[in-house]
């Protein structure tokens, strides 16, 4: 599904990131990306340029690293200089085309955090640039639990659940408090049940079957406007998708709700279930439960931080995914914000 391409960082010269943004995201990640092999995090960039540099002397992972603040364009930087090669961009979501183009124009590799984009000719700019190589941070699907649901979903009849008919997915957070209603309610920075969450499931049930929706069906409630403005995004939202292959999603996301996250996939045989499929712990692994003609098999896929072997991925080549695969992404959540009446 994804293309590997060659590297053309030397092995012995790590990648030098600049981490865009200074949120939660960014406060709990850079110490991953520092700790990946073949990264360094060389400079930090933030609206303002004092948040940076408390970033820099606060935040694990970063010290050492030159803060400088956003530019009136973007992808460009003032109040410092630092010479890096990739960008993780961790700005709120309504800012993640634009920023993405921005830093691939001047011949920036970006990972862009989920969701990259939401309309397929965004996604279509940012691969016309040229040289363009950029990613949609879906760390989950880097980590081998994913890896190991794929396995069983295309295992075909003989395998652990016989062909597969049903993924189920389910992604929902209680995102009511002050601090969160800021960014997650509002629709000035693109918030809303399917950019922060829902598009997990759509990417999840894409990567496990392999293929791309030819049906996709999305309703539910809008949540209360953000103090402060008029429009309204997607509080909870029911998804259900089929593939060609006949392969149906059923899904649910919720910013709004708090409730148990999981994945099952459904085969003709049995089944499978995981509820640590998006991030699961470093110390406990993620447990998959497969039952099959009434019998139940437990296994738990150990691993390390999936931003970890994302960032890793990213620096070999392995998973610039092309525009394409985020092209189709971002259709996917065209079609279901459009069927919510949420237009950004």
């Amino acid at each position: 599904m994804w293309p590997r391409r060659a590297s053309q960082q030397p092995a012995s010269n790590p990648m030098r990131w600049v981490v865009v943004g200074t949120g939660a995201i960014a406060q709990k990640v850079t110490p991953l990306l520092a700790r990946s092999k073949g990264c360094e995090v060389v400079a930090v960039a933030s609206r303002s340029i004092e948040r940076a540099k408390e970033f820099c002397a606060t935040i694990e992972g970063a010290t050492g690293a030159a803060a400088l603040q956003l530019g009136g364009a973007a992808g460009a930087f003032t109040g410092g200089e630092a010479q890096f090669d990739a960008a993780y961009v961790t700005l709120p979501n309504r800012m993640h085309p634009a920023w993405t183009v921005g830093l691939l124009e001047r011949g920036v590799r970006v990972l862009c955090e989920k969701p990259l984009a939401w309309r397929a000719e965004q996604v279509r700019a940012m691969a016309a640039t040229a040289g363009a190589r950029f990613a949609e941070g879906f760390m989950n699907l880097h980590h081998p639990v994913s890896a190991r649901l794929r396995a069983i979903a295309q295992g075909g009849e003989e395998g652990p659940i016989g062909r597969l008919v049903e993924v189920q997915a389910n992604r929902c957070s209680n995102m009511t408090l002050p601090e969160r209603i800021a960014t997650r309610r509002s629709h000035a920075w693109a918030g809303g049940a399917m950019m922060d969450l829902g598009c997990y499931c759509l990417s999840f049930a894409r990567y496990v079957a392999g293929e791309e929706f030819v049906e996709l069906r999305a309703h539910g409630e809008l949540a209360p406007a953000t103090p402060g403005e008029t429009k309204q995004v997607d509080g909870t939202v029911h998804l259900e998708g089929a593939f060609p292959s006949g392969v149906r999603l059923r899904a649910k996301c919720s910013i709004m709700e708090q409730e148990p996250t999981h994945v099952r996939l459904i085969g003709t045989r049995g089944e499978a279930y995981c509820d640590w499929p998006w991030n699961p712990p470093e110390d406990a692994g993620a447990p998959v439960t497969v039952t099959r003609d009434g019998e139940e098999l437990h296994e738990v896929v150990q691993g390390d931080s999936a931003f970890v072997y994302q960032f890793e991925r990213f620096v070999r080549g392995e998973r610039i995914w092309g525009g394409d695969w985020e092209a189709q992404q971002a259709r996917a959540m065209e079609v279901c914000l459009e069927q919510l009446g949420v237009e950004y």
